[in-house]
């Protein structure tokens, strides 16, 4: 009997080391599914007519800023615009730009080249990304936002 139990010891120590190593696999990851480690957003801001009237201007998601309010050295026509924010629950976000302050209120706007990137929190690298080929218009006085929304 007990050549027998010495037979079966290694195929039961094997099965029981690859159940523990399937176990294991599957807690490396503790992150929650819904939520990702540092979410970049950016997109192109830029004059309906090309007139250079933007001074100053700010960008958020879901109402949260994501970068201070930036003010050009002089009256800018185009710019890039957005920032990063550390976690993103999937789903559809607001992602807006306010003009802060302009030579001519109000003035024609395009929110464009919108782009979401999901982004290694060690090393900033680019894991995933979502880009919607797009040309928001708006009109804008001061204090007031284009939007788009978008779904992570």
């Amino acid at each position: 009997m007990i050549d027998r139990l010495r037979g079966t010891l290694p195929t039961v120590l094997l099965a029981s080391a690859l159940l523990a190593a399937a176990a294991c696999k599957e807690n490396l990851y503790t992150e929650p599914p819904y939520l990702y480690n540092v979410i970049g957003v950016s997109a192109r801001f830029r004059s309906a007519t090309g007139a250079a009237t933007l001074i100053s201007f700010q960008s958020f998601l879901d109402g949260v800023p994501l970068e201070p309010v930036r003010a050009a050295a002089g009256p800018i026509s185009d710019t890039p615009v957005g920032g990063s924010l550390d976690e993103l629950a999937v789903g559809p976000h607001d992602f807006s730009v306010r003009v802060v302050s302009q030579t001519a209120s109000p003035s024609p706007y395009i929110l464009s080249d919108i782009k979401v990137s999901r982004l290694n929190r060690s090393d900033g690298q680019v894991i995933e990304q979502r880009a919607w080929m797009v040309e928001v218009p708006a009109t804008l006085a001061d204090g007031e936002s284009i939007t788009y929304r978008v779904v992570w």
